[in-house]
């Protein structure tokens, strides 16, 4: 998805330019390798293989399993304001 990849583009651009590193939780927001930035999308796909445990097809550079991290329907990473009223252990509860 285009949209996906540009969020996630501007994520790790802005986490590069201001921090100076990658974002530690950018892997949570990919569930295709079209969500990936394209310019970034091979050194991405390494890194979600070696640090993180995906398998990819690198003959056709696609996301063949992945995330290992079990699902939750409770998780929403984008859902800050909940996270601190209830806190962050309560995503383990559920």
């Amino acid at each position: 998805d285009k949209g996906r990849a540009i969020k996630l583009t501007h994520y790790i651009d802005l986490s590069l330019k201001y921090l100076g590193r990658m974002p530690d939780d950018w892997h949570l927001y990919v569930r295709t390798e079209t969500d990936l930035p394209l310019a970034k999308r091979e050194e991405l796909l390494k890194e979600l293989e070696e640090k993180h445990g995906w398998k990819i097809d690198w003959s056709r550079k696609k996301i063949l399993e992945g995330p290992i991290r079990p699902y939750h329907a409770g998780f929403n990473p984008t859902c800050v304001e909940r996270l601190f009223k209830e806190g962050f252990s309560s995503l383990a509860k559920k």
